[in-house]
């Protein structure tokens, strides 16, 4: 991945391995610092893959609920 980039993968559907990680339906991950990315899929599967600008300054912060789950501020 070029310098200042990074990736978004969001599962669809079916299961994947990609940076070490196994993903499955609904799971997402971003990716930065490694120079390409291999996918290796299992069955059907549906991804979608995102490229993103990793260049900018920190733009949201992370906050907890009352149930403990993370949300982002903008």
């Amino acid at each position: 991945m070029s310098e200042g980039r990074g990736a978004w993968v969001q599962m669809v559907s079916g299961q994947v391995q990609v940076a070490g990680l196994t993903l499955a339906q609904g799971d997402g991950v971003g990716i930065t610092d490694i120079d390409k990315l291999d996918f290796h899929f299992g069955a059907d599967s549906e991804v979608l893959l995102f490229d993103v600008r990793m260049d900018t300054p920190l733009l949201w912060r992370w906050g907890p609920l009352r149930s403990g789950a993370k949300v982002v501020r903008l």
